[in-house]
């Protein structure tokens, strides 16, 4: 079967046409005579910007909504529940007496003491009534204030809390007058803080809505295996390929050692590839899950595999499944699958491929990532719930997904534009999704070109080939759910668009500083197997290795080894255990959880050298073996006490020497065997980079007992307050706070390093293992 599209258009236009239909049996919501009389209004201003305007209110009183309540309507259902919390809480308040300030500009969801606390001075009925309205609302309120009052509203945003490029809103405000009898209800948009509620408006490039708002999103597309999907997907293709021209139809330069042929959304058959073999072809990225997937290649099975009886679709788990069907009805004939395509009894044939395991990737046209999925027997093709299925109000309490009017006004062409949104209350962010807590998915979302991703709630498709990331998707697309997080998501495109245009790399520090925020992601992502800790990650470290010309040294680089061994751990309850935990000690790659580091501009202690590493091993990206690293540098002997310190299990200590108390001690562990019994052990702290805040941090070691002249990595030290301070300096001013490299630092950083840890005395030659 060849690779082909039927003639459906890529146009924005068609694009746009195939969105609007398929998010239509999404866009539902109550709505009544009563209600309709709100509307939100957007407003595109002369520059370009686009904003909401807050001119929709309607004034009403207590009686007047009780009523439309029993009637039926949910919305004033809604505020009426509301307006008896508040009468409730000022009860309370009246009955406590005298509160603190802050209670009054406090969101529920920190709160829950204060919410105790007036619990506990209702009675009766009363209180049942309060514990209800507090525990079962649906609604994030974000303010509560005393009423009646002058102007004051009870759901305005956060002020404290302003994101760069994003804005957000509560979109309901109450407005209670001093003489109580009525009260002004708005429809209106904050700037800063989180969203109460969400407005679901229909895919539109008239609107100019994208996904930096926080307070506004689409509705989804509930069918991502309709046959309209498919189309919406073959014009984002179309469109790649005719626009930018991405070579997404090019063939590929490598092809993997096996290879999946789809020959119908019933039927595949393996295929062993042969030298001068090039076939397009799809890769799929996923989650394993728990248990043993239906079906996995072995010697036993292979000659059954690849013969003309080959595999049943319907046989195999779901997500394989959806990922073949999604292969055919694409056009495309070949998908690699690492379950089918890597022999799994054998281990040369598997070190092989995985050895290849970015440039399988790599070539692939674009890789399939079910991120939603958090196990193979889960699929990515079943329907979604809508968003009244997952806006389930509490029992006995009413609907609050709504559907509402709104107007689009352009100032710039003075067009005006009625439409139907869904204001809906805001579902609390949840976690990351399944597949971004994987540690082997990292890297092949690195090395995949293009991704087409099933999320819970919106189909995506990324291509990093172009100058810019494309992104597109076929219904939701508020920032805030996308799946990974925001900061991951910019380290993810950085690092793929230095992969796939070396013509214009960032300075060596940048790159450095990509690898390190790569290993926090990664050194936080689980394993089912601790010994892949290296090899799951080993392609992205050759591709590094090659754009930085630097040795790879289990898990860190040769020239930057000074930051590299600066690594913290998190905080954790994790104890040492010699039989599980493996040497070096001294690299995050032996180390049980997340890793990280200063992210600052940094300065190498000068004392500090690599004289030579033991001999490596034969595949450094995959294997680390126990290697030592001989060092010369300053060596300073602590003895010590432990403590906790602000959650974090650390040790301070006394230096008489200095008068210098300012020294901390991040244990990696919170139990560690390797210190004794003893109260009281000493411990060497080698200084390795002084920060940009001029805080020193380097290893804090112990002398193996075992081996004298080899040293173990036991935790991280910190320590400030070495400089000499001027004697004009000012008394209101910290000179680590105010000092920044390289400007504002003291020029004899090293000198004064070297007198703080002992002088020249203490430079030694020791071996770090």
């Amino acid at each position: 079967m060849a690779s082909t599209f039927r003639a459906i258009g890529s146009s924005d236009d068609e694009i746009e046409r195939l969105k609007f239909t398929l998010v239509s049996e999404d866009s539902k919501g109550h709505s009544c005579q009563y209600c309709s009389v709100l509307s939100i209004n957007f407003r595109r201003l002369i520059d370009g910007r686009v904003e909401a305007s807050s001119d929709s209110y309607l004034d009403t009183t207590e009686r007047e909504v009780r009523r439309k309540a029993k009637l039926g309507c949910s919305f004033w259902a809604m505020i009426c529940d509301r307006l008896a919390q508040m009468t409730l809480t000022q009860k309370a308040k009246n009955i406590l007496g005298g509160m603190p300030d802050d209670l009054y500009f406090s969101t529920d969801s920190l709160w829950g003491w204060r919410n105790n606390r007036f619990l506990e001075a209702l009675e009766g009925e009363e209180k049942s009534e309060f514990l209800r309205l507090w525990r079962k609302s649906g609604v994030d309120w974000h303010y509560a204030f005393e009423r009646p009052c002058d102007g004051l509203d009870f759901a305005s945003s956060l002020r404290n809390q302003s994101r760069e490029n994003a804005v957000s809103s509560d979109l309901l405000r109450l407005n209670f007058f001093s003489n109580g009898d009525y009260f002004r209800l708005y429809l209106t948009f904050g700037l800063f803080g989180d969203a109460s509620f969400l407005v679901l408006i229909p895919p539109s490039k008239k609107f100019g809505i994208n996904a930096k708002r926080m307070d506004i999103a689409s509705p989804m597309n509930l069918e991502p295996s309709s046959p309209m999907t498919v189309d919406l997907i073959k014009c984002w293709l179309q469109k790649c390929e005719f626009q930018h021209r991405c070579g997404l139809f090019d063939l590929p330069s490598s092809m993997p050692s096996m290879i999946l042929r789809v020959v119908s959304r019933d039927s595949a058959v393996l295929v062993e590839v042969t030298p001068g073999m090039r076939k397009r072809y799809l890769a799929l990225s996923y989650c394993w899950g728990q248990g043993t997937q239906r079906l996995l290649l072995f010697r036993s099975n292979k000659p059954i595999l690849t013969s003309g009886t080959g595999i049943k679709i319907s046989q195999l788990d779901a997500t394989i499944q959806d990922a073949m069907i999604t292969t055919y009805e694409l056009g495309f004939e070949y998908l690699w699958i690492d379950a089918l395509c890597i022999v799994q009894d054998d281990e040369d044939f598997k070190a092989k491929e995985l050895r290849k395991m970015g440039d399988i990737y790599r070539n692939a046209a674009f890789t399939i990532v079910p991120s939603a999925a958090g196990d193979v027997r889960e699929g990515f093709l079943k329907r979604r719930l809508s968003t009244l299925e997952r806006i389930v109000p509490a029992e006995g309490r009413p609907q609050i997904v709504f559907m509402m009017k709104a107007e689009w006004k352009d100032e710039r062409s003075n067009e005006t534009t009625p439409f139907s949104a869904i204001l809906q209350a805001k579902e609390l962010q949840g976690d990351k999704e399944p597949w971004y807590h994987r540690a082997w998915t990292l890297q092949e979302a690195l090395f995949s070109r293009r991704r087409l991703q099933y999320h819970e709630k919106q189909t995506t498709w990324r291509c990093y080939c172009a100058g810019e990331k494309i992104l597109d998707h076929d219904g939701w697309f508020s920032r805030s759910n996308e799946g990974s997080g925001h900061y991951l998501s910019e380290v993810l495109g950085h690092v793929t668009r230095m992969l796939w245009n070396r013509q214009n790399l960032p300075h060596t520090s940048v790159v450095f500083g990509y690898w390190y925020s790569l290993v926090y992601e990664y050194s936080s992502r689980a394993l089912t197997y601790f010994t892949d800790r290296l090899p799951a990650i080993s392609s992205t470290a050759r591709e590094f290795a090659s754009i930085l010309q630097d040795h790879y040294v289990c898990g860190l680089w040769a020239s930057d080894l000074a930051l590299g061994l600066a690594w913290k751990t998190a905080v954790s309850y994790l104890s040492y255990d010699n039989k599980s935990v493996k040497e070096p000690s001294w690299s995050w790659a032996s180390y049980i959880g997340t890793a990280s580091w200063n992210r600052g501009e940094c300065k190498r202690s000068l004392d500090f050298q690599v004289v030579r590493f033991s001999e490596l091993p034969v595949d450094p990206f995959r294997e680390s073996g126990s290697i030592e690293i001989h060092i010369r540098g300053l060596l300073m002997p602590f003895s010590y006490n432990f403590y906790l310190h602000n959650e974090e299990y650390s040790v301070e200590m006394d230096d008489d020497v200095s008068k210098n108390p300012e020294l901390t001690v991040l244990t990696d562990y919170y139990e560690d065997s390797r210190f004794g019994d003893s109260p009281e052990t000493e411990i060497h702290l080698l200084p390795l980079i002084v920060t940009c805040s001029l805080k020193v941090q380097g290893l804090a070691l112990i002398e193996d007992a075992q081996r004298p002249g080899k040293y173990l990595r036991v935790g991280l030290f910190i320590r400030r307050r070495i400089w000499a301070v001027p004697d004009d300096y000012p008394e209101d001013h910290d000179i680590e706070e105010d000092s920044e490299w390289p400007d504002d630092a003291p020029e004899d950083y090293q000198s004064q390093l070297r007198s703080a840890f002992g002088g020249e005395k203490n430079i030694k030659e020791i071996i770090l293992i």
